[in-house]
């Protein structure tokens, strides 16, 4: 099941390790250094507690500790120092600043016990937990760091993307918007009308005749009776993810994928199966994402961390276009895909000047 530690902006700001890192004596204990034999003395180590250890584990999965970030060439620079030995410092860091600090002392830890014991006891821990939240604060650059490891996106004024795209497209307002249609049909089978909304409104060109195995069968089909309706992709962490949901949340891709049924109109009918689980997959957004040529599996966990790590800005995001539209609601995924898919320069939608900005580059931290 999704973990109920995830608990939306509080969760993204770690809020609930805020005890565990600013008390070293609970962080954990040093291990070793007895004599195992005569002349012989076993090698110290730094344990960490259960607590520390979720702590680290939460740092991975909410995006804290980036694959972008040159963590040891950061650590020598001045300022990189500085954030590390000042806690004073951290109250003006921005937030690729707090997560090179994270970066560095959570993988410094694997090269150096007591890493992440000296954060905890020089008050830089708990001084970076101090600051995310004011970070939170009208968040509205979306990062995603890419799968194939490439230079990251960077896509700053989101809102005013998914503004463009959700105020104008067809796909999200008018009489056959597939967003209102999302969610509203039968939860477990496919019918004609999930492949009329997706043509209609979604830009699919999928005959009818290739989901004639599914959309004849008399009884609910299994892959999709298995995922709860309520179930949203950027709440399960990532233990949950490998241990329960992985294979259940690929299944109805893996079945429905055929010929003529690519990656892309299969997302659009799942989503509108289950419009909190599945984004919609289409060659922009997995091309954004860097997931070309990648299973569907690994494309859908890689998603889930990009939203995770983006949780306030896609809710900030949301709560605007509710003040907008009152009666539509849009899931977190839908708005991540929205704003993707338009930040694409092969996306067919026009721009005027000013109304969005993309900058592709590196982590500052990392130069």
């Amino acid at each position: 099941m999704a973990s109920g530690k995830w608990d939306g902006l509080a969760g993204w700001c770690l809020s609930e390790f805020a005890g565990v890192v600013g008390a070293p004596g609970g962080f954990g204990a040093w291990r070793g250094g007895e004599e195992v034999e005569p002349g012989v003395v076993q090698m110290p180590w730094f344990e960490l507690s259960p607590q520390a250890a979720a702590f680290v584990d939460a740092a991975y999965d909410r995006g804290w500790v980036r694959q972008g970030v040159s963590w040891t060439a950061w650590s020598e620079t001045a300022r990189g120092r500085r954030l590390l030995q000042e806690p004073a410092a951290l109250a003006g860091a921005s937030e690729d600043e707090v997560a090179a600090v994270l970066t560095a002392l959570v993988r410094g830890e694997r090269f150096g016990d007591g890493t992440l014991l000296d954060g905890v006891r020089r008050g830089v821990l708990a001084a970076a937990l101090r600051r995310i939240p004011e970070l939170a604060a009208g968040r509205t650059t979306l990062v995603v760091e890419r799968l194939d490891g490439g230079p990251r996106l960077v896509v700053e004024r989101a809102d005013r993307l998914a503004a463009w795209y959700f105020g104008r497209d067809a796909a999200s307002v008018g009489a056959f918007a597939f967003d209102d249609y999302a969610g509203t049909g039968d939860p477990d089978r496919i019918v004609d009308d999930d492949i009329t909304a997706i043509n209609r409104t979604m830009r699919a060109r999928s005959p009818h005749a290739v989901w004639a195995e599914f959309a004849e069968a008399r009884d609910p089909l299994p892959w999709l009776r298995a995922l709860p309706r309520d179930l949203s992709l950027f709440d399960i962490d990532a233990e949950s993810w490998a241990s329960a949901w992985a294979d259940r949340v690929a299944a109805p891709v893996d079945a429905l994928m055929g010929p003529r049924r690519n990656l892309a109109v299969v997302t659009k009918v799942l989503h509108a199966k289950r419009p909190r689980l599945y984004p919609v997959l289409d060659s922009l957004v997995v091309q954004l994402v860097g997931g070309s040529g990648r299973p569907p599996r690994e494309l859908l966990d890689h998603v889930r961390r990009v939203g995770r790590m983006n949780e306030p800005t896609l809710r900030l995001v949301g709560r605007q276009l509710r003040a907008g539209e009152p009666s539509r609601r849009r899931t977190r995924v839908r708005i991540l895909d929205g704003i993707l898919w338009t930040a694409h320069p092969g996306t067919s939608l026009g721009y005027e000047p000013g109304m969005w900005e993309r900058r592709v580059a590196p982590s500052p931290a990392g130069s």
